[in-house]
């Protein structure tokens, strides 16, 4: 495993069902690209983001941004001294422009000062001192909020985060069961592996020479064209980004060219809003994973099953013969042990069947 993924699996050892995102934000890093992160409250969205910076050498900065913060706790305050020669620089130590990586929760609750402020730093690197543009060295932002942005004005900044996670609480009460068991003993976990910034930037260059090759240029138009024939907007500049996405992404899985199967991470690329996450994965599976297109097709129609019986819909028995059903078309997709996808959703099924009859039946299968 390259250091990467060490550091990859030793927090998802730490966080339950965090494996998607915490994929895709070492993809942010080796792609330097953004990630926002759409969830409420205690959904351990800068947990995750601590984790993964502990591991990173560099200056780390967070904050937690509102209507109230100012532009001199982002970016630092006036120097006084710059002030008697009429100047309006910043001393920006321990702030945003000289952080390597950087978490700013309720990002679009900030004023638009710093909004406009930030565009300039998330897009092309650079920090406007007193009218002097200076490079800074910001790998990349994980952005965090409770509610997508709908005011027009906020735009143009949620466009600049092109990686986009839902992060929803635990859904599995096994995983709840595991952290709380880990918490209750105070089990310890291995130390998380660390990487330094010379040796990501070895990583960000090879990502960039991961080849894409015609085939899957034209399957990316080919989504481009279904993409806009669902109404759904994705902008030029966010289309530019998934080119490097899926680079990153294929470099992070081991890959020197880019395949079929690595588009599948423009799942998390091509949605705006909510109601088109389903929809966006559903054109991306059809084009680069017909098994994870299966796999969603049976997860989809479980929830359905619970969401009948919940309502009253369908009797305890039906939904206990269809759940084992479900169970059996997943397990029949192919060998678990060899497809990791496969394997941990046929695992968190059977979690599920096992909790529902536990709950329902007062029974252990």
């Amino acid at each position: 495993m390259s250091k990467l993924a060490k550091i990859a699996e030793a927090i998802k050892a730490r966080f339950e069902e965090r494996s998607d995102l915490i994929d895709g934000m070492m993809t942010a890093l080796i792609s330097k690209e953004m990630l926002f992160m759409l969830g409420s409250p205690g959904t351990a969205k800068s947990d995750v983001c601590t984790a993964l910076c502990s591991a990173i050498g560099g200056n780390y900065y967070s904050w937690l941004m509102g209507k109230f913060t100012t532009p001199e706790e982002i970016f630092g305050p006036l120097s006084l001294k710059g002030l008697e020669s009429d100047s309006y620089r910043r001393v920006t130590k321990n702030k945003l422009p000289e952080a390597d990586i950087a978490f700013l929760d309720e990002i679009f609750k900030g004023s638009s000062a710093i909004l406009n402020t930030l565009l300039p730093v998330i897009n092309e690197r650079v920090f406007f001192n007193d009218g002097t543009p200076t490079k800074i060295p910001l790998q990349t932002v994980f952005g965090a909020s409770n509610e997508i942005p709908q005011a027009e004005e906020l735009a143009a900044l949620y466009d600049r985060f092109s990686l986009r996670f839902v992060v929803s609480r635990m859904q599995s009460d096994g995983s709840a069961t595991n952290l709380f068991k880990r918490i209750a003993s105070k089990t310890a976990l291995a130390p998380i592996p660390t990487i330094t910034l010379a040796e990501l930037a070895k990583e960000q260059e090879a990502a960039s020479k991961v080849t894409i090759p015609d085939a899957v240029i034209d399957t990316l138009v080919q989504m481009r064209r279904e993409v806009d024939e669902e109404g759904i907007y994705v902008s030029d500049r966010r289309w530019v980004q998934a080119i490097r996405i899926v680079k990153g992404y294929a470099h992070y899985q081991g890959a020197t060219e880019a395949t079929m199967e690595h588009l599948e991470i423009l799942k998390n690329v091509l949605w705006s809003t909510t109601d088109q996450v389903k929809l966006v994965a559903k054109i991306v599976n059809k084009h680069t994973n017909v098994l994870g297109e299966k796999i969603t097709e049976i997860t989809d129609a479980v929830q359905s099953i619970l969401e009948s019986f919940k309502n009253k819909e369908i009797e305890l028995a039906e939904a206990h013969v269809k759940f084992k059903n479900a169970n059996k078309m997943l397990a029949a997709l192919g060998d678990p042990k060899i497809n990791k996808k496969l394997g941990r959703e046929v695992e968190r099924m059977k979690k599920m069947h096992l909790e529902f009859c536990r709950t329902e039946f007062g029974m252990e299968m």
